[in-house]
């Protein structure tokens, strides 16, 4: 396909170039035959006007004075003279044959010369040569009494012309095929972007997503290359990405479904009698199999928000009552793990928020602070505040605390701060990127800070 638009634009341009060269060049030829034709005319013409007045009454008369007067003439300006009568005959010759006196000639430039008015035309002979007449009407008294005829040859300005169209054709054959290559090698500088492009695109279309090429322009090319330039590295992150979420999906299912695997197999290979035992195995069993439906439903939750068009049902709420609503929701959790859970959130605070949304933000942060806060002394405090009509949310724990090389990935999929602590509780790393996504759709942000004795997630959502 490329090589098709190569030669197609190799084409066109030597099309355009040798059309160009061929008219220009029989313009040249062109003018320099009316150049040369014209002033031939020019010439002749004073050279008759001449003859018929200086010999006006001897060439009348048509006496042998005038023959010889039109012949000496003749010899000196290489051209054949000829006198009409004022019928147009032929009444002297310079060339003195006989069969052509009395004839009557009837071109136009006679029919001319016979109206007042002197004429020249080129004519071509039946040999092919070609040869120009002129006319000059003689006067007497206003009156035309006669015609003075030149005719002379005009091979001399015809063979210079075929010199020069000679010349012409080998100038026009050596431009020509300078135009060609000069055409290929455009036409090759011009389409080597797109075939690099073209190339480009092929090879992603194979799964080669890290391909590159090279911005040889500022222009509409250079553009392209460099706009293509940052779609395959999108492309290459979202193909990484979808491999590390592919592998990291794959290695939290094989995680409880290898313990249900272990644990019926040992059910199976058993031959305990006692209750007791199937029940506690029975009940590892739904232990891992609900572990399985959260993680199912967290995944198909996230995905959820990451779809483009998710309309948020957004509505004036009170703050308070939605961290009041979770805070019950997590206070037997919290209870069983010794932890205080407190809020300080003024009762008129109301913002415009999806309610639903802000209740899965909360229960996240909250279920994470209770996890990492401490099994005595633990204490979660939850604030709220308005800054300039943003709504900001603090969720605020005096655990162990996140290491700085943890903090820029913790909102990552499946990332765990403490890998063994979090499958001991359950989580499966989905949790914090849910809430981002869900702070994000209300257009906030999220930011965390954390030290040894103190882990603080902050959230800001502006006015809606």
């Amino acid at each position: 396909m490329n090589k098709s638009l190569k030669w197609k634009m190799a084409g066109t341009y030597t099309f355009i170039i040798l059309a160009t060269l061929l008219f220009f060049s029989w313009m040249i030829l062109t003018s320099l035959e009316n150049h040369y034709i014209e002033s031939r005319e020019k010439a002749y013409l004073t050279h008759a006007n001449i003859i018929g007045g200086t010999g006006q009454e001897m060439l009348l008369s048509g006496d042998r004075n005038s023959f010889y007067f039109a012949r000496d003439y003749g010899d000196k300006i290489d051209a054949r003279v000829l006198m009409l009568n004022s019928n147009g005959k032929v009444i002297m010759d310079s060339f003195g044959e006989a069969w052509l006196e009395g004839r009557l000639i009837k071109h136009k430039e006679v029919n001319s010369a016979l109206a007042g008015e002197s004429s020249a035309g080129v004519h071509q002979l039946k040999d092919g040569k070609h040869v120009l007449y002129i006319t000059a009407p003689v006067l007497n008294h206003q009156q035309v009494q006669g015609i003075v005829m030149l005719v002379t040859s005009l091979e001399d300005i015809y063979n210079t012309l075929e010199q020069v169209r000679g010349q012409v054709i080998l100038l026009s054959f050596l431009v020509g095929i300078t135009a060609v290559l000069l055409s290929m090698f455009l036409a090759g500088v011009l389409t080597k972007p797109v075939q690099e492009l073209t190339t480009g695109v092929e090879k992603m279309t194979r799964g080669e997503f890290g391909v590159r090429v090279p911005v040889r322009s500022k222009d509409e090319m250079g553009r392209m290359a460099s706009a293509f330039n940052t779609m395959s590295s999108k492309l290459e992150r979202v193909e990484k990405a979808r491999r590390e979420f592919i592998a990291n999906v794959s290695h939290e299912f094989k995680s409880p479904l290898g313990s249900i695997k272990a644990l019926a197999q040992s059910l199976l290979n058993s031959r305990e009698d006692d209750p007791e035992v199937y029940r506690e195995f029975l009940s590892d069993i739904d232990l891992e199999t609900d572990r399985l439906s959260r993680l199912a439903d967290e995944l198909m939750y996230l995905v959820r928000l990451e779809e483009k068009g998710v309309e948020l049902k957004r509505q004036e709420v009170s703050v308070l009552s939605l961290v009041e609503h979770v805070l019950s929701l997590l206070q037997s959790k919290a209870q069983a793990q010794n932890v205080e859970l407190k809020e300080d959130v003024p009762e008129d605070i109301k913002h415009s928020l999806d309610a639903d949304l802000m209740v899965r933000i909360l229960f996240n942060l909250i279920d994470n602070a209770i996890k990492y806060s401490p099994p005595r002394g633990g204490i979660v405090l939850v604030q709220a505040r308005e800054a300039s009509g943003d709504l900001v949310l603090r969720v605020q724990d005096n655990g162990e605390g996140i290491t700085g090389d943890d903090i820029p990935y913790l909102f990552n999929r499946f990332y765990r701060a403490d890998k063994a602590r979090s499958r001991e509780t359950g989580g499966s790393g989905l949790g914090l990127s849910i809430v981002k996504q869900a702070v994000q759709l209300h257009g906030g942000v999220i930011n965390v800070e954390s030290s040894n004795k103190k882990t603080v997630f902050e959230i800001t959502i502006p006015k809606a």
